[in-house]
């Protein structure tokens, strides 16, 4: 009894969704817009709904980008010597090298040597 008028609710707004004019042209639209798309439009399209379909896709998409931006900023601060970078760990890790060999090499490590250009 209970169950039985659950199941026609369902099936009376079924069938009233399929009945209605907008949705229906709104949907053979939406299929026949999708068929005129490239390969390439399609597969951009369909990444687009993917990532930006839910929330949640979007907060991660952001917290992503937002990510590898910092990443790229700090190695590139890093990078250009903006950074402090110490080189005395170097000397102990040239020890076994004769004495003119690691003036060379450290020379280089600090951006010094004839080979930084």
């Amino acid at each position: 009894p209970r169950s039985a008028d659950l199941d026609l609710e369902v099936m009376e707004h079924r069938y009233e969704a399929s009945a209605d004019p907008f949705r229906q042209f709104s949907r053979v639209e939406r299929q026949r817009k999708l068929r005129e798309m490239s390969p390439m439009e399609r597969i951009v399209f369909v990444a687009a709904q993917t990532f930006l379909g839910s929330k949640e896709m979007r907060t991660f998409l952001f917290v992503y980008v937002l990510g590898m931006h910092l990443l790229v900023f700090f190695s590139t601060y890093h990078q250009s010597g903006g950074g402090y970078c110490d080189h005395s760990h170097h000397h102990e890790l040239l020890s076994h090298m004769p004495p003119d060999q690691q003036v060379i090499i450290a020379a280089q490590a600090a951006g010094m040597g004839p080979s930084s250009n």
